[in-house]
């Protein structure tokens, strides 16, 4: 019980820490707390989100991820995170595939889980006919970000079936505020449509 109390000082510290800014301090922080009191899964969810917040070696983020998912494997949270740290730091598709599969299965209806497990199949390369029945089948839920329309699109495109690729296209444009691309895309949808002369 005493280490159980010093851990959640040094719990309660680390959240100050993590108010203030100090993330890596706040890690060392909630690193003690899990020493203290390994089983406690609350202190080990603040760490790894202080592991995250700090940007440290993406490896050991997944190693503590992987112990929090170990405790409790409905963390569908934790099971995404892991996806996004394969996926943006060591740049490995498949195994972010497989943690964004895995956090779908816990909670089926993220629109989240799924565009990241489309982005990262067809990161591969491979699975194109999978990535496009995740876009077609989802897409419609999506309110505010072009780039899904904008990819089931170009999956419609390269089935040459222009006339679905132009109307996803406009919608993307529609939701294309600030970046552009989808006007470009737009236009030449268009051409290949044959709605431009």
């Amino acid at each position: 019980m005493e280490d159980y109390n010093s851990g959640v000082e040094y719990n309660n510290q680390a959240i100050k820490d993590m108010e203030a800014g100090d993330f890596k301090k706040a890690a060392e922080g909630f690193h003690q707390a899990c020493i203290l009191s390994p089983s406690t899964i609350g202190f080990r969810k603040n760490y790894v989100n202080a592991l995250n917040r700090s940007k440290v070696n993406p490896q050991t983020i997944i190693d503590e991820s992987l112990v929090v998912l170990g405790m409790d494997p409905d963390e569908h949270k934790i099971a995404y995170n892991i996806g996004v740290t394969y996926l943006n730091d060591l740049k490995d598709n498949l195994k972010a595939a497989d943690y964004f599969s895995y956090a779908l299965k816990k909670d089926p209806n993220n629109l989240e889980y799924v565009m990241a497990l489309a982005s990262a199949l067809e990161n591969t390369g491979e699975y194109d006919d999978t990535v496009f029945e995740l876009y077609k089948n989802n897409v419609e839920r999506v309110t505010n970000d072009p780039y899904p329309f904008y990819r089931l699109a170009l999956k419609y495109q390269d089935r040459n079936d222009f006339d679905l690729a132009t109307s996803y296209m406009e919608k993307a444009k529609s939701l294309d505020k600030e970046k552009g691309y989808a006007h470009h895309a737009y236009v030449r949808s268009c051409f290949y449509a044959g709605r431009l002369n």
